[in-house]
């Protein structure tokens, strides 16, 4: 791997959900054939872990191994939880658990959580109106925007 590797996402204008393209893979470890699902995940700071939705796991024929406490919005819930790959926009493929949770809005699927974001550095920026985020993996530096 190159000492990082982003991407950037531009929205059009100012947005309050920070979202992008990503593929769902089951693993290769398994020694089964790898199956794809393609689709766009939200971006949340405020998830421990990363999630997914039971769209993904019937598509892709997953199987729970164990279940885990999450705490949604709505209280403390037991769900299901999967070994998975995510790939990002820059190529990076992270194989992690994801616990499932209900459908999400939209076309989104998945929920990236601190448990990728924390790997990197994350920036948002609002400049001339229009939201942008990058990331960046592994972290290579501090963002101080004070000096």
């Amino acid at each position: 791997m190159k000492n990082s590797q982003a991407f950037t996402t531009v929205f059009s204008g100012r947005t309050g959900i920070l979202f992008n393209k990503i593929v769902i893979s089951t693993l290769a470890e398994t020694g089964e054939e790898i199956r794809v699902f393609p689709t766009y995940a939200l971006w949340d700071t405020g998830a421990n872990g990363s999630c997914i939705t039971p769209k993904v796991v019937q598509t892709l024929g997953l199987k729970s191994y164990k279940k885990r406490l999450v705490l949604t919005a709505a209280g403390e819930v037991y769900q299901d939880v999967y070994l998975i790959c995510i790939h990002l926009a820059n190529e990076v493929a992270i194989n992690l658990e994801a616990a499932e949770v209900p459908a999400l809005s939209g076309d989104m699927e998945a929920i990236i959580g601190m448990n990728i974001i924390g790997l990197g550095d994350f920036a948002i920026s609002n400049f001339d109106g229009r939201t942008q985020m990058t990331f960046r993996i592994p972290s290579v530096a501090h963002a101080d925007y004070s000096s």
